[in-house]
């Protein structure tokens, strides 16, 4: 709508008869009053964790009958939303034990459980949808153990008889040596042994026997044979020789 007068030709204004129809009005905003009438949200389509909402929409007019839904592209159509729901359950591990052994190979475990949003367990398939179960245990190795290392046997002390070898022991871990209680509570190799060679000989003498001869230059003899050992057992004389 808008203001109008009637003007004479000296631009003054006169009676409304001396002039044609009024023109003051005209249509304005010819298009049909349209909306969207929204359904109810949907629930969350998630039970755990972040999901999103739905709800319908159809384009109607002022009287709420539907209408083709071109005619309301306009307007705003808001039919999906976000949605949350407590976390979903989850898996929880602790830490990993040390080695079951000190060295060479052994196990380490840990603890997995299933736990709901507020850290309760809960029972495991619930978390099996979100992935497989955390390893429990695995393989551990300490490396080498400790170990005895000892030296060949050296000479035995005498040629012949009783005598002792001997050897040195050392414990050894990671290529060094180390303190021999690192090698456990076991004794340590033996580091000295007796060794028993040849029995040892020798001439077993009697007393001089009396002389030749009352006078003059004479002989004196004994007799003198062979032995082997602490019992003096007789031997072959060529073993007294050597």
């Amino acid at each position: 709508m808008r203001h109008a007068q009637c003007m004479d030709a000296a631009d003054k204004e006169t009676h409304h008869s001396r002039c044609g129809p009024k023109h003051d009005r005209e249509p304005c905003n010819e298009h049909m009053c349209t909306a969207w009438s929204f359904g109810q949200w949907s629930s969350c389509s998630v039970t755990c964790g972040d999901g999103i909402q739905t709800r319908d929409a159809i384009c109607v007019d002022r009287d709420g009958r539907q209408l083709d839904a071109g005619r309301c592209n306009y307007r705003e159509r808001i039919v999906q939303k976000p949605c949350s729901r407590p976390a979903c359950p989850s898996w929880k591990v602790g830490e990993w034990t040390p080695c079951s052994v000190s060295c060479q190979d052994g196990w380490s475990t840990r603890r997995v459980s299933c736990v709901n949003a507020f850290g309760e367990d809960v029972r495991s398939e619930l978390c099996l949808p979100r992935g497989d179960q955390p390893a429990t245990h695995r393989q551990c190795n300490q490396g080498p153990c400790p170990f005895w290392r000892t030296t060949d046997w050296s000479a035995c002390s005498v040629s012949c008889g009783s005598g002792v070898r001997r050897r040195t022991a050392e414990c050894i871990y990671r290529e060094q040596v180390v303190d021999q209680s690192f090698c456990g509570d076991a004794s340590p190799p033996s580091i000295q042994q007796p060794c028993n060679l040849v029995p040892c000989t020798s001439w077993e003498v009697s007393a001089w026997g009396p002389c030749s001869v009352t006078c003059g230059n004479g002989t004196q003899t004994r007799r003198a044979h062979c032995v082997s050992g602490p019992k003096k057992e007789p031997v072959k004389d060529f073993l007294c020789d050597k």
